[in-house]
This record gives C-alpha cells, structure tokens and sequence, in this order.
C-alpha cells in the first residue's frame, strides 16, 4: 500500500475505495498487494481524476465497463482518456465513450493506411491482423470468422457490447461477411449510433443487393435522420427484393401519405392488399 500510494500519488483511502468496488486483482483488504496491471490501470484512473473528473464517477465508470466487457479482456489493456468531461476507451482498434458506447471517427489517422477499411468510426480494421476479440491476437486456424459471427449472436441482448465486438472481428477476419454487417448495424442502430448502422446495411446492401431485411432497416435508419427520400428508395428496394415482406409496404406508403403523394400510397397498399388476398 505505502509504495502504491508513493508511485500514484493516491492516498491509501482512495486506493482502498478501488480495492472495495472489486475493480483490482486484489481481494485483501486489510494489506492489499498490487499487481502490475493494478498499476497501469490505477494510473489511467489518476489521469482521469487529475483531467477534473470524479473519482466516483471513474470508478463508477470502470465498473460498469469491467462488467460489459469479455471475461478474458482486462480493464488494464485499455487506453482511457478524458475528453469534453467524458471518459473515452480505446482497445487499439477503436475508441468509444465509455458511458454511451459511442464509436469516435479518429479524423487524425492517416488517410494512407490500406489497412483501415473506410468504415473507421465502426472500428473495423481489414485483414487478420487486427486485435482479438479477447485482447489478443487472432488464433491462426481455429477461430474464423463465422466462429466469431456466431459468439456475436450468442451474446446479443444483455451483453450487447460483447456482441458487438464479435462482429466487429468477424468483420476484421471477413469484410464480405453480410451477416455480421447486418446484425452490427442493427446493434449500432438500438445504442444511437446511426450513421454506423447506415454504413453497415449499405455494406451489406454491396454484398447482398436482393436482401429485403438489410434494405428495410436501412430504410428506419435513413427515415430515422430525416432523409426521407433515401428511405423510401431502400423501402421499395426491399419491396421489390421479397414482395411477401409487409413491413416497408406500410412504411414506404406512410412516408408517401405524408408527403402528400397519396396515388402512391394506394398503389402501394392496393399491391399489399392484393397480394394477402
């Protein structure tokens, strides 16, 4: 404790408060011992602190991450820095807020790079050397893409966050893999982040134009920032891609009745109705 306290400039108070909320390998606390990687992530806390935010809100903050994140990933691998009053998280192929999930486009990197593909701000490196899902690097023959692609599915719903780290290295391994683009662009769409979603289902759209699904939540994304016009283009794009699909039939008629184009919203109802006769 007395050389944690010396190296960090942390009082013992504060370090035990660390120790309490189960953020440390620690369990002792009575005379705690800390490891390295307790150092290197008290350290990040200290800048934290020191750049004016909370300790408790930091704490507060790991914690949360510590729990969305996967077992096998450690706190201390992380970058944390403080920017606007918010926490931001790098793992070395992304940055995001830690509180909302917010991928950060990195408008400094080099336009150059061949090995960033230009969905960026998504953090979807190209080619198999990017950063393992468990923070290390991608076995050589044993996990594939559709290995990953499936720990995604499995771990959608309250481990959102995980999910989306699978698909993101799915996509690192596989960028042709239509099925995580869909399926992170849903992901991205549910946290807010909607260009993300956008960007995902035009991809997936790339790969597989005749798909209704990745046309159709295109559409709600596009409808959901206000570019009406585009999503009526990917509403009848997935009309026409799977004609029994009633969801963009009723979207795209909607979005024409408030545009006041009421002989196309008939005809697209007219057309629904017809076919469920």
């Amino acid at each position: 404790m007395g050389d944690a306290t010396r190296l960090l400039d942390l009082s013992s108070r504060q370090l035990r408060a660390w120790v309490r909320d189960g953020l440390l390998s620690c369990p002792e606390m009575r005379d705690p011992h800390f490891s390295f990687e307790d150092l290197v992530l008290l350290r990040a806390a200290k800048a934290l602190m020191d750049a004016r935010i909370a300790p408790r809100r930091v704490r507060a903050t790991l914690g949360k991450l510590k729990a969305e994140l996967p077992p096998d990933l450690r706190l201390s691998s992380l970058r944390f820095d403080a920017e606007g009053g918010r926490i931001v998280v790098g793992d070395g192929t992304c940055r995001w807020h830690a509180d909302s999930g917010q991928t950060l486009f990195d408008f400094d990197a080099d336009p150059a790079d061949s090995r960033v593909v230009e969905e960026e701000q998504d953090c979807i490196q190209a080619g198999p050397a990017a950063t393992d899902l468990w923070g290390s690097s991608p076995p050589e023959s044993r996990d594939t893409a559709a290995d990953r692609y499936a720990r995604g599915v499995q771990r959608e719903g309250a481990r959102a966050a995980e999910a989306r780290y699978a698909y993101r290295q799915a996509l690192a391994l596989e960028d042709e893999d239509f099925s995580s683009h869909v399926n992170l662009g849903r992901l991205l769409h549910e946290m807010g982040d909607l260009r993300g979603a956008e960007r995902h289902y035009r991809r997936g759209l790339e790969i597989a134009p005749d798909d209704a699904t990745a046309a159709h939540n295109l559409g709600v994304v596009l409808e959901d920032l206000g570019l009406e016009s585009d999503a009526l283009e990917a509403y009848e794009q997935a009309v026409r891609a799977e004609p029994d699909f009633d969801d963009p039939f009723h979207n795209a008629a909607r979005l024409y009745e408030q545009r006041g184009d009421q002989a196309r919203a008939v005809g697209l109802l007219k057309r629904l109705r017809d076919r469920t006769r």
